[in-house]
């Protein structure tokens, strides 16, 4: 059985690519009838952020990933959370000593994240250190870490489901440290232990853990474990090319969904970075994700994330929900003065075609609560042959008709407008052109005259028509 896993760092909040990994994990699984395993990946204690663990659950739950094994799911290879698995790591780290595929460094100079750059430095001076050595170093209490023993000679050769066959010299690989002085593994150690004792089969991650995998694999080589296949995913970079950060402030999930964008938007859309369905289709739902998604179409090259792509699928979502969806998620971001005064399920069927972002619709819906100055120009209208003369003249015949309505609905307001067209020898869109105007001061608007004065109601649409005419008569 195919079992994939996310392992986030609750160090922030889920940002773009890290979402991106959870979802390519759950669709492979998911179209291949496997399943997805949680692990939260916490032992670096200086920059875990307990309270960001909830956003991790949160943000799965909204985006509609929903793993079947975790830390709130147990599937009998927990514990699922790395810091309650200190045992575990200290045991294989005993064994990894005693097999001579690590040893410890009681260097003080060196760091626990040294990045070395030159041959002769990816080895460090413990690494010779006799066990009487170690031994006398261990009897005076000096603080040490476990290190990696990287073979000095040979290759390390392996398959990435992206990227092909990689070699790599082993003299190039540092020893990298697996347990830290405070006893808490290092990513490199913990997610090899893990990968192999909870089954997984199949390791989707970011690009950046491509060069640390010969590591990996000598570990799994020296413990005697078969290794999981790999799929790296490619970079996700901004519009100038450069990589996307969450250190750098770039937006996460939370902060799109702030921005208005529905949750299945962003996870289409994320889903588009970096991956391919093999045809035109941009438009997807998760289930439809599900059952298109192929790693084989997985890019090499790094995406462009842009707002100008997601506000265009964000749009597409918004209009495929039911009017009655739209309007539930819709309702949070009227103005409280709108709830009250209008029928904003009827503004909801009004706008739901034009809203791009959900925090576009206080803006959309301001010309109901509050008429906004505009000249008398936009009365003029070439096409529909509008004046401002013709415009006063259509205003103040229409008033008393639109007084004397019974019915103040859409369609009955349609057919005495186009009945009085009809009568006076013009165009219905000749004579809607100026009552849309006077009742919204708006040259765009989210709906025509009549579906507008609906919603205004009678005796705002003829104070703002009153109001238009006596600004035409000063024109005129």
């Amino acid at each position: 059985m195919v079992r994939t896993r996310f392992a986030p760092s609750p160090t922030g909040y889920m940002h773009i690519g890290n979402l991106r990994t959870a979802l390519y994990a759950y669709l492979f699984a998911k179209r291949h009838d496997g399943k997805l395993i949680l692990r939260i990946e916490d032992t670096d204690r200086k920059r875990t952020m307990p309270q960001t663990i909830r956003v991790i659950y949160n943000s799965l739950e909204l985006a509609g990933i929903e793993y079947d094994e975790g830390p709130e799911k147990d599937g009998g290879y927990g514990p699922y959370t790395q810091s309650q698995r200190r045992e575990i790591y200290n045991r294989y780290a005993a064994e990894a000593l005693e097999k001579g595929l690590a040893y410890r460094c009681f260097c003080t100079n060196t760091g626990e994240k040294a990045a070395k750059t030159k041959v002769v430095e990816r080895r460090d001076p413990c690494r010779t250190l006799t066990p009487e050595q170690v031994q006398e170093r261990l009897n005076q209490g000096q603080p040490f870490v476990i290190r990696q023993r990287v073979p000095d000679e040979g290759t390390s050769t392996f398959h990435d489901h992206v990227f092909g066959e990689i070699t790599v010299k082993n003299s190039d690989l540092d020893d990298q440290v697996l347990l830290k002085s405070d006893g808490f593994p290092t990513y490199n150690f913990a997610n090899v232990i893990d990968d192999h004792l909870m089954g997984i089969t199949h390791v989707i991650r970011g690009l950046e853990y491509l060069s640390s995998t010969p590591k990996y694999n000598l570990l799994y080589a020296g413990f005697g474990w078969p290794t999981p296949e790999y799929i790296h995913l490619p970079h996700i970079t901004k519009e100038n090319g450069r990589k996307l950060s969450k250190r750098e402030g770039d937006a996460s999930f939370e902060d799109l969904l702030a921005k208005g964008y529905l949750p299945q938007a962003v996870v289409n859309y994320i889903a588009l970075l970096g991956w391919n369905p093999g045809d035109e289709r941009e438009f997807f739902t998760l289930p439809e994700l599900i059952a298109a998604f192929d790693i084989d179409r997985i890019n090499k090259s790094s995406a462009s994330f842009t707002l100008v792509k997601l506000d265009w699928l964000n749009s597409q979502h918004v209009r495929a929900l039911s009017p009655e969806e739209f309007y539930q998620i819709a309702l949070p971001y009227y103005p409280a003065e709108a709830v009250q005064r209008f029928d904003v399920a009827a503004i909801s069927r009004l706008i739901q075609s034009r809203v791009i972002r959900l925090t576009d619709i206080p803006q959309m819906v301001d010309f109901l609560l509050r008429l906004p100055d505009f000249p008398v120009d936009l009365f003029v209208h070439e096409k529909s042959k509008s004046t401002i003369a013709s415009s006063l003249n259509i205003l103040e015949q229409a008033l008393p008709l639109l007084q004397s309505l019974e019915t103040w609905e859409n369609l009955a307001l349609q057919e005495a407008l186009k009945a009085f067209a009809q009568q006076t020898g013009l165009k219905t869109g000749t004579v809607m052109w100026p009552i849309r105007i006077a009742i919204s001061g708006l040259l765009n608007t989210p709906g025509g005259a009549t579906e507008i004065a609906e919603i205004l109601g009678r005796e705002e649409t003829l104070r703002r028509i009153n109001q238009a005419v006596s600004c035409l008569r000063q024109a005129a």
